[in-house]
């Protein structure tokens, strides 16, 4: 069995899902960092959703991505976060 890289053809709509911690700036924060690497993107049309416990929420996204590097960008950024446990 190969190890084959899955190949994306860019321009494309991108869904990412943001996990990390429920607190009062998170929301926030992550609002900024998306319009920051997609000044076109629709804030309106974040989905978002509290664990069971409220301890973490989930911010769903699907962007419109130019290229890898803008892709790579966001993830780098995102990840960086002291708040976000997970990028998807």
């Amino acid at each position: 069995m190969t190890n084959k890289k899955e190949k994306i053809d860019f321009p494309c709509h991108f869904p990412i899902k943001i996990i990390g911690n429920n607190h009062a700036d998170f929301y926030g924060e992550m609002r900024g960092i998306i319009v920051k690497h997609f000044p076109d993107f629709d804030l309106e049309t974040i989905l978002h959703k509290q664990s069971r416990n409220k301890n973490y929420i989930s911010l769903t996204v699907t962007v419109y991505v130019l290229n890898q590097t803008c892709l790579d960008a966001f993830y780098q950024e995102v990840s960086s976060h002291p708040q976000v446990h997970m990028i998807l």
